[in-house]
């Protein structure tokens, strides 16, 4: 049985861009495959609307989460050839959620905790950790600095001060308290794709296969679109670049690959 289809993305704290791991991020891990992608809204205040998208959207509101826990459950107890993803609300509504995979003893469960660079998030953090471990001491956890100015390692530190502390501001580290109980650490780019992409109710996952395809047949495109005239070819250039831009994000975001089973 292949256990890490079945993802978790919890935080206490919100507006830490759960959401946008959960629909635009994870999903890329299967970008290759023929696999249903299932995401769980599991949000009182949150509701995704994509157009004619690939992935499977279940929008629960809090006190109707058990049931979309149970089906998540379901699929991995039968080994569903599935993907599913719980996108937890913030504060309590995370608690909510973990409480009840603790109490229906559900193990095997792919946790990515997001953060940004909130310098008080950490506290969240360490909290959300504690209810995973609650659940599984050995449960898989990956935390995954969001909305990074830049990739470097030196960049990120500087950036995320609230984990790896400051000499310059005499701002203590805090990441090695939670060394023991992260698998690892993934860094997510800021990329104004992403509100773009939202703006047009449209996920990464779903325009990655129409923007390979433009990109690798762009000279027969180009030969189409200038017999269509001088206004139909410069509106398909700038679909062109947009398309290149596409795949240069997915490609730093190709990192996320390490926690597929």
């Amino acid at each position: 049985m292949n256990t890490k289809r079945n993802y978790c993305v919890p935080q206490t704290k919100g507006g830490v861009g759960k959401s946008v791991l959960s629909v635009h991020v994870i999903p890329m891990i299967y970008k290759d495959e023929d696999i249903k992608v299932n995401i769980f809204e599991l949000d009182n205040n949150n509701r995704s609307s994509l157009s004619n998208s690939k992935l499977q959207f279940k929008t629960f509101k809090i006190d109707k989460s058990e049931e979309a826990i149970n089906k998540v459950y379901f699929d991995l107890v039968t080994n569903n050839n599935e993907v599913n993803i719980i996108d937890c609300g913030g504060g309590d509504d995370t608690i909510a959620v973990l409480d009840y995979i603790k109490k229906i003893d559900m193990k095997d469960i792919v946790y990515i905790i997001p953060v940004n660079d909130d310098i008080e998030q950490f506290d969240n953090v360490v909290e959300t950790i504690k209810a995973i471990k609650d659940i599984d001491k050995k449960a898989e956890t990956h935390i995954f600095f969001n909305r990074c100015n830049d990739l470097t390692e030196d960049s990120v530190k500087k950036q995320f001060v609230g984990f790896f502390g400051s000499d310059v501001y005499n701002i203590e580290s805090k990441v090695e308290k939670i060394f023991k109980d992260v698998t690892s650490f993934t860094f997510v780019p800021n990329s104004p794709l992403f509100g773009i992409l939202k703006s047009h109710k449209i996920s990464l996952y779903d325009s990655y296969k129409s923007s390979k395809d433009l990109v690798e047949n762009i000279v027969t495109y180009r030969q189409k679109w200038a017999k269509e005239g001088q206004k139909v070819f410069n509106s398909n250039i700038a679909k062109f670049r947009f398309a290149k831009d596409i795949l240069e994000l997915i490609d730093n975001l190709s990192i996320i690959n390490k926690i597929k089973g």
